[in-house]
């Protein structure tokens, strides 16, 4: 009778231990999956951002120039 008890406790266990690690593997596999998905949208807006950038910058450059060249006209004039 007590083997009986023992190896019925036995198998609940083991039970409770793989249950335990396929919860705990589902539940990784998912925040694996979330994170890669982040990662991806994070890195496209990061390149979004840069494009925006070096948009304003040539932008900047050529008021800029335009405005040296305005200047500069002007100076040869007087």
């Amino acid at each position: 009778v007590l083997m009986s008890m023992c190896a019925g406790q036995e198998m609940a266990l083991v039970h409770a231990v793989f249950g335990g690690w396929r919860t705990t593997y589902v539940k990784d596999r998912a925040e694996k999956d979330l994170n890669l998905k982040f990662q991806a949208e994070v890195e496209a807006a990061n390149l979004t951002f840069v494009e925006y950038k070096k948009s304003q910058l040539s932008n900047l450059r050529n008021v800029l120039n335009r405005k040296a060249e305005g200047d500069s006209e002007a100076l040869m004039h007087e």
